[in-house]
């Protein structure tokens, strides 16, 4: 069932890929395709986001063999200011993942997902928090190998 959730990065890249289009910073000399975007949204009423992604995809035979690797790499960086109400409030995201997946006349031979997602919200009053999640997922030769997530969450500091 987690592997769902890697198949739908992937995906979702190629389709931001495929969108970006003309926006795509120019490819790197391997064939990849660069994609970067910047860009803030203000609200009065509730604040300031902003995000700054980078996304790498890059598809390259693999020799003679006619074997296939695809990688994708995604960095997000997100921040928040909050104003109004939310006075006070800020937040900082940050996520990291990394997919490689190598393929062969036979199929999907390895299927390799990690990623790393770290998320902190101060709110004053209100308190704050610190979270992180890692993820580490290997599927080879058609069987799960590796599955490893951690989780860490500060608890809310008390008003």
């Amino acid at each position: 069932m987690k592997l769902y959730r890697p198949c739908a990065l992937a995906a979702t890249a190629a389709v931001t890929l495929a969108l970006a289009g003309g926006s795509a910073n120019a490819a790197s000399g391997n064939g990849a395709q660069v994609v970067d975007t910047e860009s803030c949204f203000e609200d009065p009423a509730r604040g300031t986001f902003c995000q700054n992604l980078r996304q790498v995809f890059n598809v390259s035979e693999a020799g003679s063999s006619g074997n296939v690797n695809v990688t994708f790499v995604s960095r997000l960086e997100g921040t928040y200011t909050g104003t109004g109400v939310f006075e006070g409030c800020s937040s900082e995201q940050s996520d990291r993942d990394n997919t490689h997946v190598l393929t062969t006349a036979d199929g999907e031979q390895v299927f390799h997902f990690s990623g790393k997602s770290q998320f902190a919200n101060t709110c004053s009053p209100g308190g704050s928090f610190n979270c992180e999640t890692q993820f580490n997922i290997t599927y080879a030769n058609g069987e799960l190998r590796h599955d490893a997530t951690r989780f860490t969450c500060d608890e809310p500091l008390a008003p």
